[in-house]
């Protein structure tokens, strides 16, 4: 069997016997398609199978190709590209560029429910961040690990993020309008999408005109109560041990002493004091405790200062609790704790449950001033989560696995881990159990006048902080 190895692409292999051909590593397998511009091949790693698209020339269009795609791609909305290579050899073919990415399926003549919602909010959230698609057939989706994907953005337009929701509805059917319409409604090239089918019904929904119609798109495009499972798996990863590590060893590993124990069932100046003994004082201790269910980050710095990271500042719920506290810590480490008194909500009272990962982030960031707007206040925990998400940190998925009775059986890992999806609004209203409860957000119920125990947080037909209006 003879090999031919060129010196001007060293990587780049081909052994003419059999037409088997290597490049960079990966072996070429069958045609799949071509452009006018570009071919694509089966290729194979390790036992994977990937798509390497083989680009002619490369331009400006190219790159704005590529840059949308990969900007689509940390969406998750369009498949990964695994690798992008320049100047490689086919078949005494020369490429310009050649990119390896995750081998999608196309679909047949059925499309499930499902793959039509992944197709649709895969669309609103590329028109979210100001990605228009624009040749949306159905030669451009496709299914990877069972979910609707889309690809190809040779056609693509960048814009700034649409804030109108008229617009941003008019994009969006505009573009789902095109995967029907290709031959006519009932004659589609592959898939039947006509009739009583998601698709279907979103650009009817738009195009109603009617309060309830955009009710019936919204619910059709996200579950709420999946949203606020999803959500809430994640707020309470965060209030325990995993979650706490996984935060400090991604954005500060090694620079602190950490405490191993998280929740004080007994007696807090000997929790404290034990801490306190046996660190060495090279590094920052940082402690995350839950007393008498109040989640409080305390920061003690080598020279001694210690600074309280308290969600619920100046809370008189909870004041007879900060108070002693603080009495301990002072007695404990000899240092008068200081407040940081930009809580997550700034409002004085009780904190949401994800307040726990803001004291996260500010028990590793002590000088990190946070913005003003609560919804941009809201934006920073999310960012926070899709990072670790996106990191796909095995912590968060062993976590999940073990803890299902805390959420919803139906849902999957891969759907709790799709929280990486959520847009800012999305996340906002995941927040909140109801719609009920998120139309009326504003926190004022918290302000009875007697102020005895926040009694509108525990009626059964009130959780959810119904009453939170505050201004985003």
């Amino acid at each position: 069997m003879a090999h031919f190895l060129h010196k001007k692409w060293p990587d780049t292999v081909y052994i003419s016997t059999h037409f088997i051909y290597m490049i960079k590593g990966y072996t070429i397998r069958k045609k799949l398609g071509s452009g006018a511009n570009a071919v694509v091949y089966e290729a194979t790693k390790d036992g994977k199978k990937y798509a390497m698209k083989f680009i002619r020339e490369t331009s400006d269009a190219i790159d704005r190709e590529i840059r949308i795609h990969k900007r689509a791609m940390v969406l998750r909305c369009a498949p990964q590209i695994i690798e992008d290579f320049t100047q490689v050899r086919l078949k005494k073919q020369k490429y310009a560029r050649a990119l390896v990415m995750e081998k999608i399926s196309t679909f047949k003549r059925e499309i499930t429910r499902q793959q039509q919602k992944d197709i649709m909010r895969n669309t609103w959230i590329l028109l979210e961040n100001g990605i228009i698609h624009n040749d949306m057939h159905q030669g451009n989706i496709g299914l990877l690990n069972q979910r609707g994907i889309i690809f190809d953005f040779g056609e693509a337009e960048e814009i700034d993020p649409p804030t109108n929701k008229v617009i941003l509805r008019q994009l969006f059917i505009c573009q789902l309008y095109a995967l029907i319409t290709s031959k006519g409604c009932n004659s589609n090239n592959q898939i039947l999408l006509c009739g009583e089918q998601p698709i279907h019904d979103a650009i009817y929904y738009v195009r109603a005109h009617k309060p309830e119609g955009l009710e019936q798109l919204n619910e059709l495009l996200w579950n709420t109560d999946t949203d606020y499972e999803i959500v809430n798996m994640m707020k309470v990863f965060m209030g325990e041990n995993e979650g706490r590590k996984v935060v400090f060893d991604h954005y500060a590993k090694n620079k602190f002493s950490m405490q191993e124990q998280h929740s004080i069932f007994d007696d807090f100046e000997r929790f404290l004091s034990t801490e306190m003994s046996s660190w060495k004082r090279k590094k920052p201790l940082l402690l995350v405790i839950t007393y008498k269910n109040h989640y409080t980050g305390i920061r003690v710095e080598t020279n001694g200062a210690v600074t309280l990271f308290d969600p619920n500042h100046n809370n008189k719920l909870y004041t007879p609790i900060t108070l002693k506290m603080k009495s301990t810590i002072k007695k404990v480490t000899g240092s008068e704790p200081v407040d940081y008194i930009e809580t997550c909500q700034m409002t004085h009272d009780e904190a949401d449950s994800f307040c726990q990962t803001w004291s996260l982030i500010l028990l590793t960031h002590p000088d990190f001033k946070p913005p003003e707007k609560i919804k941009d206040r809201f934006n920073v925990i999310l960012e926070l989560y899709k990072t670790l998400l996106t990191k796909q940190y095995d912590a968060y998925r062993k976590f999940v696995n073990e803890q299902k009775e805390l959420g919803s059986a139906s849902l999957t890992v891969e759907e709790y881990m799709s929280l990486a999806d959520f847009t800012l609004d999305r996340f906002i209203e995941s927040l909140y159990e109801t719609k009920e409860a998120f139309d009326n957000r504003g926190y004022q119920s918290l302000r009875a006048p007697d102020n005895r125990g926040y009694q509108s947080l525990r009626a059964p037909d009130n959780r959810g902080y119904q009453s939170l209006r505050l201004r985003f």
